[in-house]
């Protein structure tokens, strides 16, 4: 089983899997040479993929949603977790991919912007935040998710609060 997190930048994807890792339990990282940071996680079976050594972690620290494609084709686990903005917009490789379940979080807008607005600042960025960017991004995500939808993917709405128990459910439904 695949399980991709999906939302718009500050919706809490990373703060979700942070979550699944923490009730999870205890997880061994495992690098590829040349890369200081892993290149994914692994405990019983199960994997994440991407770092969480940063604020924003995930799949947008191993590359395109192709790479992140090319590495799930090639580890052998039970269930594969990932998430990241960019994965949140693709269909192309997602849509190629079996026993796929994606969740998408429904964090609204202006608390996006503001969870943003604090990360930059606590990262010393003073630039004044464009919220065009993160606007345009729902849009995109939602035409993302009816795509999916279409083409048979199992796709699932909810809070970011809420996403760490439905993503625990899928695992123990698979594990038993």
């Amino acid at each position: 089983m695949i399980i991709q997190i999906r939302g718009t930048s500050g919706s809490g994807k990373s703060t979700v899997m942070r979550k699944v890792m923490d009730l999870v339990g205890v997880w061994e990282p495992v690098y590829k040479e040349g890369r200081k940071q892993p290149l994914y996680y692994t405990s019983n079976g199960i994997v994440v993929l991407g770092h969480y050594n940063s604020p924003c972690g995930g799949c947008d620290t191993i590359g395109s949603a192709r790479a992140v494609f090319d590495l799930i084709k090639s580890i052998d686990a039970k269930i594969i977790i990932c998430e990241g903005l960019l994965l949140s917009e693709d269909v192309k490789w997602s849509s190629q991919l079996t026993d796929l379940r994606v969740i998408f979080l429904t964090t609204p807008l202006d608390q996006c912007l503001t969870w943003i607005a604090g990360r930059r600042e606590k990262a010393g960025n003073d630039k004044p935040l464009n919220p065009s960017n993160t606007t345009n991004r729902v849009g995109v995500i939602e035409g993302a998710r009816m795509k999916l939808s279409l083409v048979g993917v199992q796709c699932s709405q909810c809070s970011a609060g809420k996403a760490p128990s439905v993503i625990i459910s899928w695992i123990k439904n698979e594990t038993r």
